[in-house]
């Protein structure tokens, strides 16, 4: 987003050109492969459940791309054995909105670490084992929606998107669930447990039927979409983030959090048809962390005037992002306390012996 928002500052007459004209943005094609809830749920000898080993290397996925003689890493239609399949940059950044809007965490407050990193910072590499989210991703979500949904006002109302099959299914269900989410009220409930948790299996099983669909490349059919059928989407999607941001801003008291993890409160273990192991987790409980400055740095890109900016500065001034001796801030407020047990895997084994929070 900070590349496209450089050139538009520059060259704002070419919006329409950069975003629809050129029909050769591609997809990377990864032999790595996210695995199912099914798959990343377990149980640890203590009895806890944790999701790890989220990211698996498949073979036959790596001798596919092996086959290929150029072009090695990009995705085809024909499940991998077609063309390399293009889109416009609009089509790619609605899929990328897609995507990131079906890894909402169960309250809808982050996008979900799942894949096993938790962003940027490696030394918060234990999160992602606790079911964990980013509420700085959601932020650059919004961002990205908004972007997405303004630009419609400067580009040709007659215009129609085409998307891959697949990625036109998941927004149509994501679609769905949302209009599920909302149907008895105009704004659901913070403290709906139950209805936040059905929202995020929904969108949680959709992503993971979705990428089965894609694992070996699209099937190549292209479905229209009309713009103002595009424009539903993206307000239904900029209406749930901007759900998840207040009540962040609520759950921190006057100050954005930056990360939040997840114990599961409620669940089944079984066994598969291989004597393996099957978690279900029926409901989890929150847990949130200490303050980092992350959170409300990149809340203030996207939060406009709904936010005084001045309330923001005072509040994070008196707590402890702030080192009053120094005069200067801290990535993070000090992480004594926090769970991380004698498992490395657990959180921020690094930041632990450090000081409480990195000064800059």
């Amino acid at each position: 987003m900070d590349l496209i928002e450089s050139y538009l500052s520059i060259y704002p007459d070419k919006q329409e050109e950069l975003l629809l004209a050129t029909r050769e943005y591609m997809y990377y094609d990864s032999p790595a492969w996210i695995q199912p809830r099914r798959n990343k749920y377990v149980q640890m000898k203590d009895g806890r459940i944790r999701q790890y080993g989220a990211i698996v290397e498949s073979k036959e996925k790596e001798a596919q791309l092996h086959a290929r003689d150029r072009d090695v890493h990009w995705v085809r239609t024909k499940h991998g054995s077609g063309e390399i399949y293009k889109s416009n940059l609009y089509e790619k950044l609605l899929s990328l909105v897609a995507i990131k809007l079906s890894t909402l965490d169960p309250e809808g407050l982050g996008i979900e670490m799942e894949p096993g990193k938790p962003g940027w910072n490696d030394s918060m590499n234990g999160l992602p084992g606790l079911f964990a989210s980013g509420f700085s991703e959601l932020c650059e979500l919004q961002r990205l929606v908004r972007f997405l949904i303004h630009a419609q006002e400067k580009l040709s109302g007659d215009s129609v998107l085409r998307l891959p099959r697949e990625v036109a299914k998941l927004i149509q269900q994501l679609r769905l669930a949302m209009e599920e989410y909302y149907h008895d009220s105009d704004e659901a409930d913070y403290r709906d447990e139950s209805k936040d948790y059905s929202f995020w299996s929904r969108i949680s099983d959709a992503r993971e039927a979705y990428r089965e669909s894609i694992r070996f490349g699209f099937e190549g059919t292209e479905i229209p979409l009309a713009f103002e059928d595009v424009l539903v989407f993206l307000r239904q999607a900029e209406r749930k983030l901007q759900q998840g941001m207040d009540k962040a801003l609520l759950i921190g008291e006057g100050i954005y959090p930056t990360f939040f993890y997840y114990e599961a409160r409620e669940f089944e273990v079984q066994e598969d048809d291989c004597g393996g192991q099957l978690v279900n987790i029926h409901s989890f409980e929150r847990k949130d962390t200490p303050y980092f400055l992350e959170g409300p740095t990149r809340a203030m890109k996207v939060v406009g005037d709904i936010v005084n900016g001045q309330e923001l500065y005072r509040q994070i001034r008196q707590s402890g992002l702030y080192d009053r001796k120094l005069g200067m801030y801290k990535v993070n407020e000090s992480l004594a306390g926090q769970p991380f047990g004698y498992d490395h895997r657990e959180l921020s084994l690094r930041l632990k012996p450090k000081l409480p929070g990195d000064l800059f």
